[in-house]
């Protein structure tokens, strides 16, 4: 065979062997499928809930029944306690005024304790609750139950111990002596005889004196009071002539 021959040989031969894989490949791809990819746009990241910072109050808060009802000591001063909250946080200062108008301050403290209250005419004072950082006030409460009471001098031992040993009478007390002991005003006689012994006057102690029936009474330090300063409780030892 010619070298021309061969050539064209070679060319019918590459042409038919790409004609029977292109039919070949149609066939083949034919038979398959492709899913359809589809594309979705990513949906957005939730945002997070931003929480809302409620700023905390800080006008104090005194409420009546936090407030103690007064107490009246033996010297007839009273006390009483108050608690105010404040949701700030803050150190509070308790007031006490004598007038709803605030106008004149009878007492204050950082601890809501009071002590050594004078009574009132009006038997009544008004506390309020102060923060001492912002100066906000709370309510202001009125508190009563101060009740003024007379207040007698005391009977000492020294007044005694004249009145019946020295001076041997009663008309030797000062004006009002009388008002000055309890009604149920109790008295202990030691080493008095059984007939002497529920002797409760004092003048009739000093009759004993005077008439010479005791010779002295020895009057003990143990002198009890109420809380207007009457006398409750004398406690004597009666000495009897040798």
């Amino acid at each position: 065979m010619s070298k021309g021959l061969k050539i064209v040989s070679v060319c019918l031969e590459f042409a038919v062997f790409a004609a029977v894989g292109y039919f070949l490949g149609g066939i083949f791809l034919s038979d398959r499928t492709f899913d359809k990819v589809e594309y979705t746009e990513p949906e957005p990241l939730a945002e997070a809930p931003v929480e809302e910072i409620v700023p905390l109050s800080t006008v104090p808060v005194l409420l009546a029944e936090d407030i103690s009802a007064p107490s009246r000591g033996s010297d007839g001063k009273y006390s009483f306690k108050a608690y105010a909250a404040v949701e700030s946080g803050d150190s509070l200062e308790y007031i006490l005024f004598s007038d709803s108008e605030c106008t004149k301050q009878i007492a204050s403290n950082g601890t809501g304790s009071f002590n050594n209250v004078p009574s009132s005419v009006s038997q009544t004072y008004y506390l309020c609750a102060q923060n001492v950082v912002t100066g906000d006030f709370s309510e202001l409460i009125p508190v009563s139950g101060f009740v003024k009471v007379a207040m007698y001098e005391r009977i000492t031992k020294e007044e005694l111990h004249r009145i019946i040993n020295i001076e041997q009478t009663y008309d030797a007390t000062p004006k009002g002596f009388s008002h000055r002991i309890a009604p149920s005003c109790k008295f202990v006689l030691n080493g008095a005889k059984p007939e002497d012994a529920s002797l409760v006057k004092i003048d009739e102690f000093c009759s004993k004196v005077m008439f010479r029936q005791w010779e002295s009474v020895t009057i003990h330090d143990e002198i009890e009071y109420d809380s207007e300063n009457r006398m409750t409780k004398l406690v004597m030892t009666v000495n009897y002539p040798l």
